[in-house]
């Protein structure tokens, strides 16, 4: 189980995976694919662990999905015991928590 308040998993949505991979390598160490899975339906690249294991994805916008009004935002999911109370303390915080 991963500590309270710990970053468990990021989700990143850019119009350019490749250069929010080539980002977030040299800024934060993140280990991302330079190139998407080709077997895969979308642009969408795991955010690798230096385990082994996968901390997030990229996830590239397709034209069609800005034409449908997608945006890039940004995920993080962190661990929390209570939720409502986790929620409610994030409020102060702005529009978007």
């Amino acid at each position: 189980m991963s500590a309270i308040g710990t970053f468990i998993w990021y989700e990143l949505i850019t119009s350019d995976a490749t250069a929010a991979a080539k980002f977030y390598g040299a800024v934060v160490g993140w280990k991302i694919a330079d190139r998407a899975n080709p077997q895969g339906a979308r642009d969408c690249r795991m955010i690798g662990r230096a385990d082994g294991g996968y901390n997030g994805a990229v996830l590239a916008l397709t034209a069609d999905m800005m034409e449908h009004g997608a945006r890039p935002p940004g995920w993080v999911i962190c661990t929390s015991p209570m939720l409502n109370g986790s929620v409610r303390a994030s409020r102060p915080m702005g529009p978007g928590c």
